[in-house]
């Protein structure tokens, strides 16, 4: 039986349908905007699941899309995919004065570059990717104007201090670079582009265009590495024979490598560093795999070797220095001892080590269970099976030896940490990833049930904590009870 609301003196308990004898001690909650809570912000359909809630100035919105049911462990698939379509609401940060904002927009922004305008991502999702838009838009914050496009293929959002740079692909991989200056307010003229590359590189394969703050980096249909020089429109090469490239954080170094033999993208090649600051490139390695794109940073790099048994690589950027790893071992995260973090395996229920690296000595960290997060200093792991729905034990396991702490006796994978440690997760999830919302308790890390119902990713809608720190958002779907609600959670018990 779901759990039925009803006001107490201090605040709101939720009452358990139990027998008549059971004691069920429940989260104490305070009032949101002077009404006991939970307070629904949001009406909702039944199968209406939110995507995204973000505060904005004074207002709320938020996007909302068809939820949809059957993947593997019971969760929409809206949460991986997105929903095929999506509408954006929005309201008073107590939930009055509900507006309609836009259909088919599936993000909700503003930025700084762009004063006076509300800002959305256009189209639809089919399959996990994007089609029949992909657009920037302005929205109308009163609902009353359809959203106006602003520039098309614009919501990979690469923006920079000159406009926003997009790729417009005509031909079979093969795209010019625009630029869209920024503009000031609904009323602002069209945007007109500037072609700052008429023909490079697009296509399957990663890193052919990078955008930076003042500047962009492209590969050319001769295979050339250029860069736009963004305060001036000068164009200048900076390698010769570029398959594809990645630039560090910094824009210091740039990691690339040349074309595959026989246009095979999964084919070993020889893979380069280009030191900008010094003016130098290195030879990382004869032969690797072009699967580094997300793997260089201003300190290191790691690289895919093909070898007889392929591994990866550590290499120094500062010393050129480099480490092989077993083939069974994969590089995660370093901690701050100077170890890493490694996994013997695939996917969120790889056993995980501590490694030394110049020794090869390493200590087992998780052995059994699915890791959520890994930071430089622990990481938190939830015992359950892989890619599970199950409820279990939330530990926080630290590197330096000491026990891990528990932070949840019941949790999920969708959890969220209050600034005084407490975590809110739905537990005990049915087939449509519905289930209990608690937080714990401090002292015993018991859950303390505040509603039923809820979808399990209550995590992803606090982010920034919209309506205060101690204000959980959440949704809820239960007939005429469906929505999107706010809880606000008394100090803790």
């Amino acid at each position: 039986m779901g759990l039925r609301a009803r006001a107490a003196a201090v605040g709101l308990s939720i009452g358990l349908g139990l027998a008549c004898g059971d004691d069920v001690v429940t989260a104490e909650l305070a009032e949101v905007c002077g009404q006991p809570s939970p307070l629904r912000l949001l009406e909702l359909g039944a199968d209406e699941l939110p995507l995204a809630i973000q505060a904005i100035d004074d207002r709320i919105y938020y996007v909302v899309g068809p939820r949809e049911r059957g993947d593997d462990f019971g969760a929409p698939g809206t949460w991986d995919e997105g929903p095929a379509t999506a509408t954006v609401y929005s309201t008073g940060r107590c939930g009055e004065d509900r507006v309609e904002i836009a259909r088919d927009v599936w993000r909700v922004f503003t930025d700084e570059r762009m004063p006076g305008l509300l800002l959305g991502c256009s189209g639809t999702h089919e399959h996990g990717a994007l089609n029949e838009g992909f657009n920037l838009v302005a929205l109308d914050p009163a609902g009353v104007e359809p959203p106006r496009l602003l520039i098309p293929g614009a919501c990979s959002l690469d923006w920079t201090d000159y406009g926003v740079v997009v790729e417009e692909e005509y031909d079979e991989h093969v795209a010019r670079v625009l630029l869209y200056p920024y503009v000031d307010g609904l009323d602002a003229a069209p945007i007109t582009p500037i072609v700052l590359l008429e023909s490079v590189q697009s296509g399957p394969q990663w890193g052919t265009v990078e955008p930076r703050a003042a500047e962009v980096l492209a590969v050319d249909l001769d295979g050339q590495l250029v860069r736009v020089d963004l305060s001036d429109g000068s164009l200048s090469i900076l390698e010769v024979g570029v398959h594809s490239f990645m630039l560090s954080v910094s824009g210091r170094y740039v990691q690339w490598f040349p074309p595959p033999p026989a246009a095979d993208d999964d084919a070993a090649t020889p893979v380069h560093l280009l030191d900008r600051e010094a003016g130098v490139t290195h030879l990382l390695a004869d032969a690797a795999y072009n699967h580094s794109c997300c793997f260089l940073r201003d300190d290191f790099a790691i690289l895919d070797v093909a070898a007889a048994t392929p591994h990866e690589r550590l290499v120094s950027l500062s010393t050129l220095v480099s480490v092989d790893v077993p083939a069974d071992r994969s590089l995660m995260v370093q901690a701050d001892d100077g170890r890493w973090v490694t996994a013997s395996g695939w996917g969120w229920d790889a056993p995980l080590q501590l490694r030394e690296l110049s020794t090869g000595a390493e200590e087992t960290i998780l052995e059994d269970g699915q890791w959520l997060r890994v930071d430089q200093d622990h990481l938190d792991a939830l015992l359950v099976p892989r890619w599970s729905s199950e409820t279990g034990e939330l530990q926080r396991i630290p590197y330096d030896g000491a026990p891990p702490r528990v932070l949840a006796r019941r949790a999920t994978t969708g959890y969220l940490e209050l600034e005084d440690g407490r975590v809110v997760t739905a537990v005990d999830l049915d087939a449509d990833h519905l289930g209990v919302l608690t937080v714990t308790d401090a002292d015993t890390r018991d859950g303390l049930p505040i509603d039923d119902r809820v979808f399990a990713t209550v995590g992803s809608w606090n982010q920034g904590a919209p309506l205060g720190a101690a204000v959980v958002i959440y949704a809820v779907s239960d007939g005429a009870r469906s929505g999107v609600y706010a809880a606000h959670l008394a100090p803790g018990q």
